[in-house]
């Protein structure tokens, strides 16, 4: 129906038209019914759509006239969005740019998701939740688009509810942290503060962690510091064998790392994981963990073992 309860019907040519052609008729009531209402006093259905010229700003009444009387649906609805309205909105940009994602090119698809999360705040959370977050995560199945689209799919899950996260986002992150390259794993691992609170322990120690600490041996500083910092964020859910066995024993070995800067943020890890060990284990790993940071020769690496 493109009328509501206490609305005259719509014409019955209009009723018969393509489905698609219908909704386009449906949005010109609609449009009348925005327009009425800004100039009455009244709400709800007692106002009525007005689908007079009169009702609308001139420069809106071409599309305005064809919105009602669509000989071809989609050529309407693409001369309403080139309309000065609603062509610099934000989130119909967006939304335009999605539903013709397939035809994009490489160099473009890149350019829009490197923007995309400055215009998450401006967008509608219903609007986020419902259909966007569906367009991110399908987007996120492309190899050399994985990177660019991370930041606004994990920001847009957020606002899912828990078993939504889980169905429709988390196979996807399931599947970004066993990928290979590098920005992706990169990109994983500094977001990892706003994931690991959405995803299931058990997940976590069984499909995500051993992907996690190839990063210690990894030839990039970037990726062997990232990974070192996230551990923060991943002790809280892991088993402590786990912690114990794959990550502390692979961070003593980071403590030797070339890089003065990843030393000291090892050292600083080492004193927030360190309440998620065994007691007993904890004193161990602390002793020869500060013993070994109060030699280095690098200043604020000493520091960090005296302040830990």
């Amino acid at each position: 129906k493109i009328y509501v309860e206490g609305w005259a019907p719509a014409p019955e040519a209009q009723r018969e038209m393509p489905v698609l052609a219908v909704d386009v008729v449906g949005l010109a009531y609609t449009a009348g019914y925005a327009f009425a209402l800004e100039k009455s006093p009244a709400m709800g259905t007692s106002v009525r759509p007005d689908l007079s010229d009169a009702s609308c700003p001139a420069s809106f009444r071409p599309a305005f006239r064809e919105l009602q009387q669509p000989r071809t649906p989609i050529k309407a609805l693409s001369k309403l969005l080139l309309h000065p309205t609603f062509a610099g909105d934000p989130t119909i940009e967006v939304m335009k740019f999605l539903a013709d994602f397939h035809i994009q090119n490489k160099e473009d698809s890149e350019a829009f998701f490197d923007a995309l999360p400055g215009k998450l705040d401006s967008m509608p959370e219903a609007l986020k939740k419902k259909q966007l977050i569906r367009h991110l995560v399908a987007a996120a199945e492309f190899p050399h688009l994985a990177a660019q689209v991370l930041v606004s799919m994990v920001r847009c899950g957020q606002t899912l509810p828990e078993e939504e996260f889980k169905e429709n986002v988390t196979p996807t992150v399931v599947k970004l942290f066993a990928m290979a390259d590098r920005t992706v794993r990169y990109k994983l691992l500094c977001l990892s503060g706003e994931l690991i609170e959405r995803l299931d322990a058990k997940l976590i120690n069984d499909k995500i962690i051993g992907e996690c600490v190839n990063g210690f041996s990894d030839s990039h500083p970037s990726i062997r510091e990232a990974t070192v910092k996230a551990m923060i964020h991943f002790a809280p859910k892991l088993k402590p064998t786990i912690l114990e066995q794959k990550v502390v024993k692979l961070m003593m070995k980071v403590l030797s790392d070339q890089e003065d800067a990843i030393r000291t943020n090892t050292v600083v890890c080492f004193g927030k994981i360190a309440q998620y060990l065994p007691p007993g284990t904890a004193g161990q790993v602390l002793t020869q963990v500060f013993t070994k940071a109060l030699r280095d020769p690098f200043s604020p690496c000493r520091a960090a073992a005296l302040s830990a």
